[in-house]
């Protein structure tokens, strides 16, 4: 399990694997029986081919979020969740 809170997360590229960059603001290559939770974090103004804010693989749990004008150019402004 993964727990961020209070943070500002903002103008990130992502991990970049081949031509590709995943999670622009977060990137959680956490397994699919993994937990990633968010509370009281703002990811704002990323950019990536997918997950423009933010790339999971985990459940995803977000608590008083805002997740704004991030920008993918594959699949998934805000959020990409990959089952």
């Amino acid at each position: 399990m993964l727990k961020l809170v209070n943070l500002n997360i903002t103008n990130g590229g992502g991990y970049k694997k081949d031509t590709k960059s995943y999670g622009g603001g977060i990137c959680s290559c956490l397994n699919e029986d993994s937990k990633l939770t968010l509370d009281s974090v703002t990811v704002s103004g990323n950019k990536a081919a997918y997950g423009g804010g933010i790339y999971t693989k985990a459940d995803l749990n977000l608590t008083s979020c805002t997740i704004s004008l991030n920008n993918a150019t594959e699949s998934g402004g805000g959020i990409y969740q990959d089952a």
